[in-house]
Parts: C-alpha cells; sequence; structure tokens
C-alpha cells in the first residue's frame, strides 16, 4: 500500500499547487488510466490525442441542450477527458517521457476541448439568439482562453520556483525565437511548426498579461539562487493562497462545472454570461497579484 502511495505521489508535481479536486478525483482517477495506458503500451502523446477525442464528442452532445440524457452524456466526456488530460502528464511521469513538445500539445488539447463544448451550446442556442450569439459566444471564450493563460503562467511559476520543477520554466520571447532558429530537426513536420507557433503565441500572450515582467523573473531566479529555504517558505505564503484565486476564475474545472451545471439546466446562454462577468474578479485578483509580487521582492531587499 505505501508503495503504491509512492508511486501515485510521483506522478503529482506539487501538491500544494494542485488544485482540490484534482486531488480528489482528476488525480487517482488519472493515475489509474495511466497505469492502464503504460500497460497498454500507450504514449502520453496517445492519451492527449484521446482526451481531445472525449472532448469533442462532449462538444457534440452539449448541442443537444433540450435533451437531458445526450446532455449527461457531454458531463460524461468532459469530465473523461479532464481525467484523460491528466493522465497523459501523470504517464509521462511515470515512463519519464515529459517533453517540451508534449506540454504543447497538452494546451492544444485544452483549447479543443474547450472550443467543442462552446460550439456545441452556441449552435445549440443558435435558434434563439440568432447570429450574434456567436458574438457573445466569442466574447465569452477569449476571456476563458486568457484567464486560462494568466492562471497557467502562475501555476508554472510556482512550480518552477517552489517545487523545483525545472520544465516548468517559463521561456521568454528572445530565448523561444533562439530556440526556432536553432536545430532544423527539433522543428520539422508541419504539425511541430504549428503546434510551436501557438506555442509562442500563448507564452507572448501571458508574458504580456502577467504581472511579472522578464526583469522581475529574473529577480525571482536571484533570490532564490541566494537563499533558496527562506525564498520558498516566502513563496508560499505570498503566492499559494492566491493561486487558488487564479484557479477559481481560470481553472480548467470551474469552466467544466460551469458548462457541465448550466447546460444540465438547458441554459447555456448563461456559461457565456457568467465567463464574461469572471473577467471582473479577474482584474482583482490581478490586481493584489501584482501588489504581492512588488511586497514579496521587498521583503529580500530589507
Amino acid at each position: 500500500m505505501n508503495n503504491l502511495k509512492s508511486m501515485f505521489k510521483s506522478t503529482i508535481k506539487t501538491i500544494e499547487v494542485e488544485e482540490k479536486f484534482d486531488l480528489i478525483f482528476s488525480r487517482p482517477m488519472g493515475y489509474v488510466f495511466a497505469v492502464i495506458s503504460k500497460w497498454c503500451c500507450l504514449t502520453p502523446t496517445q492519451v492527449s490525442l484521446l482526451s481531445m477525442s472525449a472532448g469533442i464528442i462532449a462538444g457534440y452532445c452539449f448541442y443537444f441542450q433540450s435533451d437531458i440524457g445526450m446532455v449527461g452524456w457531454g458531463c460524461f466526456w468532459i469530465v473523461l477527458a479532464g481525467v484523460l488530460d491528466s493522465a497523459d502528464g501523470q504517464l509521462a511521469r511515470m515512463t519519464q517521457k515529459s517533453s517540451h513538445l508534449g506540454m504543447i500539445i497538452d494546451g492544444f488539447v485544452d483549447n479543443v476541448v474547450y472550443i467543442s463544448a462552446y460550439l456545441g451550446g452556441l449552435f445549440y442556442l443558435l435558434s434563439s439568439y440568432g447570429w450574434p450569439i456567436f458574438i457573445i459566444g466569442a466574447i465569452s471564450g477569449l476571456g476563458h482562453s486568457l484567464r486560462s493563460l494568466i492562471y497557467v503562467s502562475y501555476k508554472d511559476d510556482c512550480l518552477y520556483f517552489y517545487g523545483d520543477k525545472s520544465d516548468h520554466y517559463r521561456l521568454t520571447m528572445d530565448e523561444l525565437r533562439e530556440n526556432n532558429r536553432g536545430e532544423k530537426s527539433d522543428h520539422d513536420g508541419l504539425i511541430n511548426r504549428i503546434l510551436n507557433i501557438l506555442y509562442s503565441d500563448q507564452a507572448q500572450k501571458q508574458w504580456r498579461l502577467g504581472t511579472r515582467s522578464v526583469e522581475m523573473y529574473r529577480q525571482f531566479e536571484f533570490e532564490k539562487k541566494q537563499r533558496d529555504e527562506a525564498f520558498k517558505v516566502a513563496y508560499k505564503q505570498y503566492f499559494i493562497p492566491i493561486l487558488t484565486a487564479w484557479a477559481l476564475v481560470g481553472g480548467g474545472n470551474i469552466h467544466r462545472f460551469l458548462i457541465m451545471g448550466f447546460s444540465l439546466l438547458g441554459r447555456f446562454d448563461w456559461v457565456l454570461y457568467t465567463g464574461i462577468l469572471l473577467n471582473i474578479p479577474c482584474v482583482v485578483i490581478w490586481l493584489v497579484q501584482r501588489r504581492r509580487d512588488r511586497q514579496f521582492l521587498d521583503s529580500f531587499n530589507v
């Protein structure tokens, strides 16, 4: 039993950074699927593609908002997509096949899953609202995407600075351009090129939308190198609690719950309106984050 717990924990990045629901449900279920996938000789990328397929099926089911049975299946498939999204990373850590490309694919798959869900609901609403509903959907979806990018950037920072996960280092735009000018073999193939373009675009948005400049990021690295333990204690105090707030406006779980809950009520339009309203607390959290970033660095300069 202890060996099983140890193996499970080895597939989790850092417990303090994980969302509560993930620790209770997604990670344990993901571990089961990761073990099955390993037994079936599947790669993390193949599991990611299964997650994307489940998400596309969910989107199709959410088109039938007036059919509670189909909506129920939509909920099943989007939950399965989330579990498989967890499983691909756990499988990668289990088999020591984590890669930068895998992280890019994971982000791409997440986008496809939610775009599918939004499109399913929007086409259902088309008969009631007409084409303007797609404008509302685009605004809501854009906010969803940007909030998620911001949340992921701070989650990656927590994993890098607090969890010592070097693979979550955030490349600057100069570094991305330098990498793209590197060996051609690393970026051969149309799909890889497209994924890297999408990743570069996301990274650029994260640097622009976040509260931390590249210079501040370097300051964080310097302070961590100078006094690692004191840095981690302070980092946990300043930033782990606010990461929970970011999860509530930009995490995958909150968006899945909104889609499932309002779809079961036959009100996918409420998903769109709630998605737009979530931008308000996001701005508040952003302001708090910016203040804490400055206070954190000032605490080391006393």
